[in-house]
């Protein structure tokens, strides 16, 4: 597998690389070819990228580097990241699905009612 990425953005992979922040690509976070499957799947770049996103965060809740907050009590135990980044993913997430919605819907036209 492989993992490439053109300042550029010459292509939809590379605009999701920048977008979702994995532009390192002797760290890549998501291969190329995970990249292609997501925006095959998705109807635009904006939506692969929020499924990107909740990829990467089940990826990351999975290996316990998620975000992860326990509290009994006094006791709190946290794991990974605190929870304003995981707010903050789940904001960035939400915004990206919105900005895909809105690209799919027709624009607006007049409602004549007989």
């Amino acid at each position: 597998m492989t993992a490439t990425y053109e300042p550029s953005l010459p292509t939809d992979r590379d605009w999701l690389r920048l977008t979702i922040g994995d532009t390192a690509t002797a760290s890549a976070l998501l291969q190329d070819e995970e990249i292609d499957a997501v925006l095959t799947e998705e109807a635009n770049k904006h939506l692969a990228a929020a499924e990107s996103l909740s990829i990467l965060r089940t990826r990351w809740n999975s290996q316990g580097a998620g975000v992860l907050t326990k509290q009994v009590s006094k006791l709190r135990i946290s794991y990974g990241t605190d929870s304003s980044a995981a707010e903050a993913l789940d904001a960035r997430i939400k915004q990206l699905r919105a900005r895909g919605a809105y690209l799919l819907s027709p624009t607006p036209g007049v409602l004549k009612v007989l």
